[in-house]
C-alpha cells in the first residue's frame, strides 16, 4: 500500500533511516512507512528548463499528449493524459494561456497522496484530486509560479489529479463527493507508469 508520494517540479531528497537518496525524478512512486522523514528541496542548478529553448518546447509538449473527454457538471473538458514521469514532470509549466475547455489529467501508478506545487507555472489552476472510481475527493485553487513553501497535498488516497483553469471548479458548482463523467472503460484500465 502507498503511504506517501512527494510531488515536485524540481529535485528533492528523501531520507530512509540515516541514508539520504537524491533523485532528479519528478515523482516518487510510493514511499513506504519505513521512511522516517522527507524533505522537498529545490535546486536551481538542477532545473532542466532553465534554457529558453527547453522552455519553448516544454510549453507545447502537453498538446502532443493523448486526450480524453471528461464531463464535469455541465461542461465537457478535453484533458491531456499525463501517464509517464516525463509528462508529469512537465505538466502545464511555462504555458501562458489555457483554453476554457482544456486541462490535464495525471494518472498515477496506484492510489497515493501526491503533493503538487506551481514552480514555473505561469497561470493559476484549479487542482482536483479524484479517486479511482472517478469521485472528487479534494480541490485547490493554485496560485501561479509558486515555490516549495506553497504545497497542495492530497489528504486522501487518489489515483488521478486534474488541472483546469482557475475559477472553473466553483463556476461549474463542482463539489467534493461528486462523480465525474469519464469515458467508458477509462477508470477500469490499469494505469501505466513507465
Amino acid at each position: 500500500m502507498c503511504h506517501h508520494l512527494y510531488w515536485t517540479r524540481s529535485t528533492f531528497t528523501f531520507v530512509t533511516g540515516t541514508t539520504p537518496y537524491v533523485t532528479g525524478l519528478f515523482l516518487v512512486m510510493c514511499l513506504t512507512s519505513s521512511i522516517a522523514t522527507a524533505h522537498v528541496t529545490t535546486l536551481a542548478s538542477a532545473n532542466r528548463y532553465s534554457d529558453p529553448t527547453h522552455q519553448d518546447v516544454s510549453s507545447r509538449g502537453w498538446l502532443k499528449l493523448p486526450t480524453i473527454h471528461v464531463k464535469m457538471a455541465r461542461k465537457v473538458f478535453i484533458l491531456s493524459v499525463a501517464r509517464t514521469t516525463r509528462a508529469q514532470k512537465r505538466g502545464l509549466m511555462f504555458i501562458h494561456t489555457l483554453p476554457a475547455n482544456r486541462g490535464m489529467i495525471f494518472v498515477f501508478h496506484r492510489n497515493c497522496r501526491p503533493i503538487f506545487w506551481m514552480k514555473n507555472t505561469y497561470i493559476p489552476l484549479d487542482l482536483i484530486y479524484v479517486s479511482a472510481n472517478g469521485v472528487i475527493r479534494q480541490h485547490y485553487t493554485m496560485a501561479p509560479n509558486g515555490n516549495a513553501h506553497h504545497l497542495y497535498p492530497s489528504h486522501h488516497p487518489i489515483l488521478y489529479a486534474i488541472e483546469i483553469g482557475a475559477g472553473l471548479y466553483r463556476k461549474l458548482g463542482l463539489k467534493t463527493g461528486q462523480k465525474l463523467g469519464f469515458p467508458s472503460g477509462f477508470l477500469k484500465a490499469a494505469p501505466r507508469h513507465p
